[in-house]
Formats: structure tokens, C-alpha cells, sequence
């Protein structure tokens, strides 16, 4: 699971930002330091220093609050700390700020990754409509799918198991 959250992780902070001075809500020099958090909390995680990668990704959240991607990023961290709780209100954020430019690629994610912790922590109800707002939002993305299909044989459903598998098979071979 860490593996897989880290390159989620990984892919989604990839997406470059397409925003000047001003339409920040911040100061170039803040926005650096900012930007440098960033990257110490992925350096943090990277190297599984879950603690201090998530202390990274708050200060980051302190300087600019509506940073959605250290809130994902964040909720990703929590996740693996076992703190679904922190994770869920974290992801649920990035969706709050997302949803106010709504059409951003990077909601997708949040849902993604929310779904993840409310799956990790045994909520299959609240993962599964955060995985298929997810696929709705990205049909592409194979990891929903995935875990889709886990949440439908876990309860029971196998006719809806696999006709996600047969969805997911079109698009792998896409």
C-alpha cells in the first residue's frame, strides 16, 4: 500500500501549477518556502519519514491554506500513519478547495485518495462513492477500478465485481 500511495502520490505532484504572482494568494518569497516544504515533505516521504513529512505538508497548509496539493499530499501521509481520521478531513479540504475551481484534474485525485483511507479504515460505503466519484471524474485511471472491485467482492457483489473488471480491462487496453 505505501508503495502504490507514494507513486500516486508521486504522479499527481507531477501535474505542473499553471498559476503567476497574481493569482496567489501569497507572496514570492512565501510561495518559495512553500515550494521547499513541498519538497521536504516528499523527501520525508520518499524516505518513509512519515512524521516529519506530515509536520512539512502543515507548514506548507500554514502559509497558503488553500494549497490542495499539500492537503492530498498530507491525507496520503496520514494514511499510512494509520490516522484515517486526519486523512479524511485533509482530503475532504482538498475537495472543498478544488470543488471552487471545479474541472481541476487534481480532484479526482482527492477523491482517490480519500477513498483509500476510508477503505483502509473499513468504511466501504464512503469508499466506494468517493472511488466511483473518482472514476467519474478520470475514467482512466485504473486504480479506481481496483479498488472498486476489492469493495464490491468484499460485499458480496460479484456480478458488479465483474463487470468492473471487464471496464477496467477496456480501459488497460486503451
Amino acid at each position: 500500500m505505501l508503495r502504490m500511495l507514494f507513486s500516486i502520490c508521486l504522479v499527481f505532484l507531477t501535474i505542473p501549477a499553471l498559476a503567476d504572482e497574481s493569482t496567489l494568494n501569497v507572496k514570492v518569497p512565501e510561495k518559495l518556502k512553500e515550494a521547499n516544504l513541498m519538497q521536504t515533505g516528499m523527501t520525508h516521504l520518499k524516505n518513509n519519514r512519515l512524521t516529519e513529512s506530515r509536520q512539512a505538508f502543515s507548514q506548507a497548509i500554514a502559509i497558503d491554506p488553500d494549497n490542495s496539493e499539500a492537503y492530498i499530499t498530507k491525507g496520503i501521509v496520514n494514511t499510512l500513519l494509520k490516522d484515517y481520521q486526519g486523512a479524511i478531513n485533509d482530503e475532504s479540504k482538498a475537495i472543498e478547495i478544488i470543488l471552487s475551481g471545479f474541472g481541476d484534474p487534481k480532484l479526482a485525485m482527492a477523491f482517490n485518495t480519500r477513498g483509500h483511507a476510508y477503505l483502509a479504515s473499513q468504511e466501504l460505503d464512503l469508499a466506494l462513492s468517493d472511488f466511483k466519484l473518482s472514476q467519474k471524474l478520470n475514467p482512466k485511471f485504473a486504480d479506481n477500478y481496483t479498488q472498486l472491485i476489492k469493495i464490491y467482492k468484499a460485499k458480496g457483489d460479484l456480478q458488479t465485481a465483474q463487470a468492473t473488471q471487464a471496464e477496467l480491462d477496456k480501459v488497460s487496453k486503451k
